[in-house]
């Protein structure tokens, strides 16, 4: 019979193993005799250990499971087979046996075979996943090591990101550290920066964070997080000069006008009241409402710069000219009132 011959020794190699798994369907199957589909199994792996095939077995792990001690000496076989990194051992393979050792109550034995499937399949996240879990559980250094060393250096960054993402800021730390930089693509070296630096700052460690800050923009230029994480550095260490040249690019960076005005109107009133350069702010004024236009925020802005200046009678002018086009009720009030203050200081 069929299935009687393919645990023989006649047969070997891929076609042989294939035949073998045929057999052991059949034993179980058709037959009922379990013993007889696990010396089928056994020899299927002797034959070839790569096949998909094994896969087909697995809906009788428990029933295989269930023969003792014959299942424990095959998972064992194969534990030691998936422990040699020399020795083929198919993810299939790998897979059916670790849900014969979970139906033993094998843990360890499932947990390592597990990691030899995803050993086999590093690009299923899942899998991967999975067998990070049983490597920590098991607390086996070289297996952490067997499991950390599966997914490509991009993949295993983004995860811990992700675990980052749902710990503590001490853990997240300790997490975002251990990641060697030189191996990942830009774009996740971009994302690890930007993570390290608000948890750097969130716990107080503002000089981390802003070496943190700085390595982001050197590889995003553009990064709105990383402008506003150096503001607040350079506000925080009072130096008016950086802030003001950063104020300069966010407003360059930006893509919405409004947005760009705001940034740009408060960079001018940081040179004129924190730099002292007076001139080059009523200039920057001066170019930004010939470009902009009547804008209340920007009159007003100059206005008050002038009044400061010494110039009451031009403030009250631009204030005026402010109040004509503020479309807010509240604000052309305040306009009004300045206009006429201005007025009469002139």
């Amino acid at each position: 019979a069929m299935y009687r011959r393919a645990g023989g020794p006649t047969t070997g190699g891929m076609e042989g193993s294939a035949f073998a798994v045929r057999a052991a369907i059949a034993a179980l199957e058709l037959f009922g005799d379990d013993q007889l589909a696990l010396r089928a199994l056994q020899r299927a792996a002797e034959c070839d250990s790569d096949i998909e095939q094994f896969a087909e077995l697995r809906p009788y792990a428990e029933r295989l499971a269930a023969l003792g001690a014959p299942a424990r000496a095959f998972v064992a076989w194969c534990v030691e087979r998936a422990g040699n990194r020399l020795a083929s051992c198919g993810r299939a393979l790998a897979e059916l046996a670790a849900t014969i050792a979970h139906g033993l109550g094998e843990k360890e034995a499932h947990g390592r075979l597990l990691i030899r499937a995803a050993v086999e399949s590093p690009h299923d996240t899942a899998l991967v996943g999975l067998a990070q879990t049983f490597a920590r559980e098991l607390g086996d250094p070289e297996l952490l090591a067997t499991v950390e060393g599966i997914l490509p250096a991009d993949d295993r960054a983004r995860q811990i990101l992700a675990q980052a993402a749902d710990s503590s800021v001490d853990v997240a730390l300790d997490l975002l550290l251990e990641v060697e930089l030189d191996p990942l693509s830009p774009e996740v070296q971009r994302q690890l920066y930007e993570a390290l630096a608000q948890r750097q700052e969130e716990i107080g460690r503002l000089d981390d964070a802003e070496d943190s800050y700085r390595a982001l923009l050197a590889r995003d230029p553009v990064n709105r997080g990383a402008l506003e994480g150096l503001e607040r550095a350079a506000e925080r260490r009072g130096d008016h000069e950086e802030l003001a040249r950063l104020l300069l690019r966010r407003a360059e960076c930006a893509t919405d006008a409004a947005e760009a005005l705001q940034l740009r109107l408060r960079r001018a009133t940081l040179l004129e009241r924190s730099v002292g350069r007076v001139e080059e702010a009523r200039q920057e004024l001066e170019r930004l409402l010939s470009e902009e236009g009547e804008h209340p925020d920007l009159l007003h802005v100059l206005a008050d710069l002038h009044r400061r200046s010494g110039s009451p009678s031009r403030a009250a002018t631009l204030w005026g000219r402010a109040r004509a086009v503020s479309t807010d009720p509240e604000q052309q009030r305040e306009l009004t009132l300045l206009a006429a203050e201005a007025h009469l200081e002139a």
